[in-house]
C-alpha cells in the first residue's frame, strides 16, 4: 500500500500560517511610509522650503482627486494607460519562448549575446521622437515604445533561465526516457518559471513607465496627457493627483505580481524562505 507523503512532512511549515502575520505587518509598515510621506510633503509645504509655485499642497491634491474620481474623463484616462500597458505586457511575453530556445542552444547564446547586449543599452525615450515621426500621438506609438523597453529584461532573463538548467536533470531525464512534452513539463518549466516570473515583474513596472511617459511626451490618450495637461494650465492640485494615480496604479502593479509569484511558486525556496521570515 503507498502512503501518500505530505509536501510539508520535511519539517517546513505551511504557508498559510504565516501569510497572514506576513501580510498584514508588510501593509502596515507601507501605510506608515505613506503616511510619514504625506507628512514630509505637508512640512515642506508650510514651511515654504519648496516653491509654492511648484508644488501643491498635499490636502489640495488628495480633495482634487476625490473630485476627479466622480469624473468620466478621468476614467477615460486610467483606461487607455491600462490599455496600452496590457496590450505591451502581452506582446513582451512573446519573448519567452524565443529567450528560452536561445538558452537551451550553445550556438545560438553565443551568436546572439552581442546584439542583445548592444541593443538593450539603447535608452528607449532616445527612440521617441522616430516612433512619434512615424505612427503619431497613438496606440501603436505606445506599444512600440512599451516593447522596446519591456522586451529585454523577458528576454535575457529567459535566456539565463534555460541556460541554467542543471545538467544532472537533463541526463536524469534522457534515462528515464520522458517524452518531449514530459521533459518541458516536469524540467525544463519548473526550472524557468522563477527567473521568468522575475523578468515580467520587470517588464510590469517599466511598461507602465514607457505608457506614461509616451502619453505626456508623444500626447497619446492617457494619464501622462490628463498630466501635462493640468501642467500647461498651472492646475497644480490636479497635476499631482494623476501623478498620485500613477505611482498608486505602479504599486498596484508591482504587489499584485508579487502575489501572483508567491501563489504560483509556492514551491520555489525562496518563496518559502519569505514566509518563514
Amino acid at each position: 500500500m503507498t502512503t501518500r507523503v505530505s509536501p510539508f512532512a520535511s519539517g517546513l511549515p505551511p504557508l498559510r500560517r504565516h501569510r497572514r502575520p506576513l501580510a498584514r505587518r508588510a501593509a502596515f509598515e507601507q501605510i506608515a511610509v505613506a503616511l510619514a510621506c504625506l507628512l514630509v510633503w505637508q512640512l515642506l509645504v508650510s514651511f515654504k522650503l519648496v516653491p509654492p509655485a511648484g508644488v501643491a499642497p498635499p490636502g489640495e491634491t488628495l480633495s482634487r482627486w476625490a473630485q476627479l474620481l466622480a469624473t468620466a474623463p478621468y476614467w477615460g484616462a486610467l483606461g487607455n494607460t491600462l490599455l496600452s500597458w496590457f496590450l505591451g505586457m502581452s506582446l513582451s511575453m512573446m519573448a519567452v519562448p524565443l529567450g528560452i530556445a536561445i538558452g537551451l542552444s550553445r550556438f545560438w547564446s553565443d551568436s546572439t549575446r552581442f546584439s542583445i547586449d548592444f541593443m538593450r543599452t539603447v535608452p528607449p525615450v532616445a527612440l521617441m521622437p522616430v516612433i512619434l515621426l512615424m505612427l503619431g500621438p497613438t496606440l501603436s506609438m505606445k506599444l512600440s515604445l512599451i516593447l522596446v523597453g519591456t522586451v529585454w529584461p523577458v528576454l535575457i532573463q529567459s535566456i539565463y533561465a534555460a541556460s541554467q538548467v542543471d545538467a544532472v536533470q537533463r541526463d536524469a531525464a534522457r534515462s528515464f526516457r520522458l517524452t518531449a512534452w514530459g521533459r518541458i513539463r516536469f524540467l525544463l518549466v519548473p526550472s524557468v518559471t522563477p527567473f521568468v516570473a522575475t523578468g515580467l515583474r520587470i517588464a510590469a513596472t517599466v511598461s507602465l513607465l514607457l505608457s506614461v511617459t509616451a502619453e505626456y511626451i508623444g500626447g497619446a490618450p492617457g494619464l501622462g496627457t490628463a498630466l501635462g495637461q493640468a501642467e500647461v494650465a498651472g492646475n497644480l492640485p490636479e497635476m499631482y493627483a494623476y501623478i498620485l494615480t500613477a505611482a498608486t496604479l505602479g504599486v498596484a502593479i508591482n504587489v499584485g505580481f508579487i502575489s501572483l509569484q508567491r501563489r504560483l511558486l509556492w514551491w520555489h525556496p525562496s518563496v518559502r524562505a519569505n514566509a518563514r521570515g
